[in-house]
């Protein structure tokens, strides 16, 4: 038997994911493999490192710094979001253990979606030349970021197929001791997209055009999902963590205390299912 952690995307709603992961970290709690998508990715990494508060005190120290998200990062990066500065700079100044993410017997695969094809695909660290780049990739959100090219595909925010790396399940059977963590409330419904968004996606994607049908149809799409994820979990197939309640964070969320206040009630669920993760992964 294999256990593997999910990590949903969400952009700063994963530092609700933080809060959780720091709590496991704490208690030595680690399964056979993490996958993570976009925010998910972010902190899957951190995770497979061993350093909790990491992403909690990357959040609070640039979280809100316009090299991070906005107008700095648009003329630095020609991106919306600062990954080059996230993951190549901010460890100047918050170290990144490289060598434990490495080395670390945890396997870690970065989730992103194949503008190409539309499907979401899992890159292995242990396989990739640049799993940093494949990290980037996972977080590129669409419209706010270039797309990511690895090996001539391009490649963006890996929540634009599927938010969750729930498929990673089909292609590795293996793994049958799952933990899924997301960051939307277990009776969330993703509303329709809007007609500006299906048009700029036409206009900004017109030589994709699987990927324009993912963004047309994200919302049936995780509809799809989330009723596989929780029929897992009735089924006693998969362990669920989600937030109780909405936790009223934006994309691109600038009030600190809304921050806190999501990290915080991630540490308080982390700590709520110590006992069932631990017994899970035993």
């Amino acid at each position: 038997m294999k256990s593997v952690i999910l990590l949903e995307g969400g952009s700063y709603r994963g530092i609700y994911t933080a809060g959780i992961l720091d709590v496991f970290m704490e208690h030595d709690l680690y399964p056979d493999c993490v996958v993570g998508v976009s925010a998910g990715a972010l902190n899957g990494m951190c995770y497979v490192a061993k350093q909790p508060g990491r992403v909690k005190d990357v959040t609070y120290a640039y979280g809100l710094d316009p090299r991070y998200a906005g107008e700095k990062a648009i003329r630095r990066e020609h991106n919306m979001i600062g990954l080059n500065f996230i993951l190549h700079e901010v460890p100047q100044y918050i170290p990144f253990d490289k060598d434990t993410f490495y080395h670390n017997k945890v396997k870690f695969y970065a989730a992103v979606t194949n503008c190409v094809t539309g499907k979401q695909e899992y890159i292995d660290r242990d396989q990739s030349s640049n799993i940093m780049k494949a990290i980037a990739a996972s977080a590129s959100m669409p419209f706010l970021n270039r797309r990511v090219e690895i090996e001539g595909i391009p490649y963006l925010d890996g929540g634009i197929a599927n938010k969750t790396p729930l498929h990673f399940l089909d292609i590795h059977p293996e793994y049958d001791r799952v933990i899924f963590i997301l960051t939307r409330e277990s009776t969330y419904q993703k509303a329709k997209p809007s007609q500006v968004i299906c048009k700029a996606a036409e206009r900004f994607y017109r030589s994709f055009p699987k990927l324009v049908e993912d963004i047309k149809n994200e919302n049936l799409l995780y509809e799809e999902e989330r009723e596989r994820i929780f029929t897992m979990a009735n089924n006693k197939e998969a362990l669920v963590i989600a937030p109780k309640q909405p936790l009223n964070i934006g994309h691109l969320e600038k009030n600190i205390d809304s921050l806190c206040r999501g990290y915080q009630i991630g540490r308080k669920d982390g700590y709520s299912y110590c006992d069932d993760v631990k017994d899970y992964l035993a």
